[in-house]
């Protein structure tokens, strides 16, 4: 058993010893969406601090992937350590800016670390605006039409931030260890005294 014991420490050690690295890299940096025109309206310039937005012939597909890609952790490229979450088009008034038309709305997230917000209107697809009527519209910039305009948030947390919720679930999970290990070892008595 003592043998065992040594396994589960060192491979649990080796495990927090890298996570530890995942969490102190730096942040990637985000690049301008490409093939695209960068948006000089308000809201998406210095107004709201991490937004920005482009005005694009890509379709959603192509502007999750592009930035999906370049969101990707050095050293951690082979892992799938960021995931998306596909949220309601209403969740983007609350998070971005309250005056945002958007067809759709995803998250690029790294636990325990950042989140990169990707928001698109797509004129060709009809959507309901906020009393219920079906709308369509275009986006036209400059005399050109475009397919789709694209606005990101990115929200980077402090390295100080992440080493601190990675040492809270530590601990909570390592207290919730000990527990359990005594209520197991107690025949599920819960008179006996920790």
């Amino acid at each position: 058993m003592g043998k065992l014991k040594i396994v589960i420490f060192t491979l649990l050690t080796i495990f927090l010893i890298i996570f530890l690295f995942y969490l102190l890299l730096p942040s990637p940096k985000i690049s301008p969406l490409p093939y695209s025109l960068r948006s000089q309206e308000e809201g998406d310039t210095w107004q709201v601090q991490g937004v920005s937005g482009y005005y694009t012939n890509l379709k959603r597909d192509d502007v999750l992937n592009y930035y999906q890609q370049s969101f990707a952790l050095p050293f951690f490229k082979f892992l799938p350590l960021n995931y998306r979450l596909n949220q309601p088009p209403e969740y983007a008034r609350q998070v971005i800016r309250d005056e945002i038309t958007v067809s759709y709305f995803e998250e690029i997230v790294h636990p325990f670390r950042e989140t990169l917000m990707v928001t698109g209107f797509e004129p060709s697809v009809l959507y309901k605006d906020k009393q219920g009527r079906i709308v369509k519209e275009a986006v036209i910039v400059g005399g050109k039409n475009y397919f789709s305009k694209v606005t990101i948030r990115y929200l980077p947390n402090p390295v100080w931030k992440r080493l601190f919720f990675f040492l809270f679930s530590v601990v909570s999970i390592g207290g919730l260890f000990v527990v359990w290990k005594r209520i197991f070892k107690s025949g599920w008595n819960l008179n006996e005294k920790f």
